[in-house]
């Protein structure tokens, strides 16, 4: 589509990153096959997100497992029950 004009290209770009892919009309093209270029432009964006996050989910993962000591992370004991003020049984 290299003969369509900055605005209608803005425009189609607009549309397609709001996901706002049916009534997609530019002068000169059939509607049907700009259709079918922003729905493969939207999925390819999306694609393109999603695999960013998982790097970025790897990425996030692979540091905290490098630079979290386990000694920093040690269980917590639990606190032993608690007795009331006779000494006969437990208070809950």
């Amino acid at each position: 589509m290299p003969n369509i004009s900055y605005i209608d290209r803005l425009a189609l770009v607009h549309a397609i990153t709001a996901g706002k892919l049916s009534g997609l009309d530019i002068p000169g093209y059939a509607s049907s096959n700009i259709r079918v270029l922003a729905v493969a432009s939207f999925a390819n964006g999306y694609h393109a997100l999603f695999l960013a996050g998982a790097l970025f989910m790897l990425l996030a993962t692979i540091l905290t497992w490098r630079l979290v000591s386990p000694a920093d992370t040690q269980p917590v004991s639990a606190p032993s029950p608690k007795r009331n003020e006779l000494g006969t049984g437990v208070v809950e």
